[in-house]
């Protein structure tokens, strides 16, 4: 299971973060931009590395939408982030759909109908035409994820009225199951809906996709999904103290319910630390703000790492957290479920249903549990419930 995630919105008050506000950045209202196909215009040209103006693999350029003040602070407000960290918006002035890591470097490209390689393929030519043109191209089975936009021209437009990005933004969305791939274009990937070899069948998607993944890396990575690592060893001789600590500096310039950045930025490695040593109080407080700054505003990592390792370190410590204190009463339905170790997690944990609303499943709507699929769900339990005796109680 994937899981979408909207914007919430912005505050007004620069230099100053809410644990319910996106930053200092003012909210800009969505604009209505012009079409983006034109029979009088030429076709726009693609490469394995390039779509029009913009690069793989570099940060996006500032002049690659046209000149209306905040234009781009649109595209990316209007966008959000994808299981693999990546921030994604649909770039109508550009027939494009951008997926760009917290950095701001573009990592992939969806490309729309006005896109043509230098033999002339695009959206909608054969798998004939595209043999043709790259005679060795080669077929694999392969699922595009099921959390991406892939096609501009079937996005729903940018207007002042746009409602918040999701599920439906792209309402015609196919379950895509092949992929081809040829080495004259080696960063291209065109996507059909399956791998029957029929000749007449038509280009779904085309993604260009960078090599480099430095910005997606995590940084002293301690959760794992294919084993329970050993109890983590630290330094920390006083995580109590630590953990105070934190609380101060976090609290440093405050302004009623707004944190200053740099304070949440000094305070959160401080309750990472001291959680590694044992603290229950600095596990809640990083998962805390983890759950704000992640999965409710979904501003990205305040420490500008790939969102998800805050995502994974924060349900680890939460749950660990509730193991640890085996306390009921500081549960609810949804931490009962997935902390029922007699039962498997399964998918109607987050079942829904728009016409009974009231029969969702105990974790629905939940998106710090959503964000996860039900494999990764299950090995974080398990690392939770192995280092949650890794202290004493």
């Amino acid at each position: 299971m994937l899981i979408f995630m909207s914007m919430r919105r912005f505050v007004l008050i620069c230099g100053f973060i809410s644990a319910l506000s996106l930053g200092c950045k003012k909210q800009i209202s969505p604009l209505q931009t012009p079409p983006i196909a034109s029979s009088k215009k030429p076709p726009r040209t693609f490469d394995s590395n390039r779509a029009g103006p913009i690069t793989l693999g570099v940060p996006f350029p500032d002049d690659a939408v046209p000149s209306i003040q905040g234009l781009y602070d649109i595209y990316w407000s209007n966008g959000y982030y994808v299981p693999s960290s990546l921030r994604m918006f649909y770039l109508d002035v550009l027939d494009l759909i951008v997926f760009m890591s917290p950095k701001h470097r573009v990592y992939r490209l969806a490309l729309g109908p006005s896109y043509r390689s230098a033999k002339g393929i695009h959206i909608n030519s054969s798998l004939y035409e595209l043999r043709s043109a790259y005679p060795d191209l080669e077929l694999h089975t392969q699922t595009i994820d099921p959390s991406w936009w892939y096609r501009p021209d079937q996005m729903k437009p940018i207007t002042p009225d746009v409602e918040m990005p999701g599920r439906a933004t792209q309402p015609a969305k196919k379950p895509l199951k092949c992929v081809a791939k040829t080495s004259e274009l080696k960063n291209v990937l065109f996507y059909f809906e399956d791998c029957r070899d029929t000749n007449s069948k038509k280009i779904e998607a085309i993604i260009l996709v960078a090599e480099h993944t430095a910005d997606l890396e995590h940084v002293d990575r301690f959760v794992n999904f294919e084993k329970i690592l050993p109890c983590p060893t630290t330094t920390v001789s006083n995580p109590t103290a630590l953990a105070k600590q934190g609380d101060y500096e976090l609290n440093r310039d405050r302004m009623g319910e707004y944190f200053a950045r740099r304070s949440v930025q000094k305070a959160m490695p401080m309750f990472r630390q001291a959680a590694l040593a044992g603290s229950i109080k600095a596990a809640y407080s990083y998962s805390g703000l983890i759950f704000r700054y992640v999965h409710q505003d979904v501003i990205g990592d305040p420490l500008d790492r790939p969102i998800d390792q805050g995502a994974q370190e924060g349900m680890l410590f939460l749950l660990m957290s509730l193991i640890r204190e085996n306390d009921p009463s500081g549960r609810d339905e949804c931490h009962e479920a997935v902390l029922n170790f007699e039962k498997p997690i399964t998918e109607d944990l987050f079942r829904m249903d728009d016409e009974k609303p009231d029969d969702a499943g105990p974790c629905a709507t939940r998106y710090n549990f959503e964000y996860f699929s039900i494999s990764q769900l299950e090995a974080l339990r398990q690392q939770a419930r192995a280092w949650s005796k890794c202290w004493p109680k």
